[in-house]
C-alpha cells in the first residue's frame, strides 16, 4: 500500500522519485502575485466548467511550457485534470513533484490556490523570474487543483458565499467516502486509484 501521513492541511504521500502535496495554506503566497497574461476572477469560487476552461487556455497560451491530461474520472465522470508545467532540457534524472488540492469536497481555498499557482508560474517563467526559471527547469511539476471535483461542485450547488463555502460540511465524494482516508483501503475509490498511479 502507499504510505501516507496526514498532517492537518498537509498531505504527504511518497513515491519513487515523487513527492505529492495536499495543499490548501502552503501557497498561499503566490496569492500575491500579480496576474498579467490571465485575468481570472478570483472573488467567486471556480466550478469544474471554469476551471476546466482555464486549464485549456494556460496550456494554448505555453504549449511548450505546459501539458494538460487526465489521470482518470471522478465518480460521477468528471476528469481528473493535471498541469505539467516545465522548462528547460529535460533528463532521466529530472524529479517529479506533484502538488494536490480539493482532496475533501470543501477544501476550496486550495483548489484557487493551485489554480493561482499555475497563473504564477507561467506568467513568472515567461517574465524571466529566476527563481521561478530554476524550478521548472530543473524538475516536472503536476498540479491536481481538483482530487475531488463531485464533491466541490455538490457543495457549490448549496453554497454560493465563499465564507460559507469554506465553512461547510461535506468531506466525502459523491459515493460518500472520505478521499484523505482512502488510500489504505483495499478497495479505494476511483480517485484515490488514480492518484496512486
Amino acid at each position: 500500500t502507499l504510505p501516507h501521513q496526514h498532517f492537518g492541511s498537509v498531505l504527504w504521500l511518497v513515491r519513487p522519485k515523487m513527492l505529492v502535496w495536499k495543499c490548501s495554506c502552503v501557497l498561499l503566497i503566490c496569492m500575491a502575485a500579480k496576474a498579467e497574461l490571465f485575468e481570472m476572477n478570483y472573488s467567486e469560487y471556480h466550478n469544474y466548467e471554469t476551471m476546466t476552461a482555464f486549464l485549456k487556455k494556460i496550456t494554448e497560451a505555453y504549449p511548450n511550457l505546459t501539458h494538460l491530461y487526465s489521470i482518470g474520472e471522478s465518480y460521477e465522470g468528471r476528469q481528473l485534470w493535471v498541469m505539467k508545467i516545465s522548462g528547460g532540457v529535460d533528463t532521466i534524472l529530472r524529479p517529479h513533484v506533484k502538488l494536490i488540492a480539493n482532496v475533501n469536497g470543501n477544501e476550496s481555498v486550495g483548489r484557487e490556490l493551485l489554480l493561482r499557482f499555475i497563473e504564477y508560474l507561467v506568467n513568472e517563467y515567461n517574465n524571466k523570474n529566476k527563481t521561478v526559471r530554476r524550478i521548472l527547469d530543473y524538475s516536472h511539476v503536476h498540479i491536481l487543483p481538483s482530487m475531488n471535483p463531485d464533491g466541490f461542485e455538490t457543495l457549490l450547488e448549496k453554497y454560493s458565499a465563499c465564507s460559507d463555502l469554506a465553512q461547510s460540511k461535506g468531506n466525502e465524494n459523491s459515493n460518500g467516502v472520505i478521499l484523505y482516508a482512502d488510500f489504505n483501503n483495499t478497495s479505494p475509490q476511483k480517485e484515490t486509484l488514480a492518484v496512486k498511479k
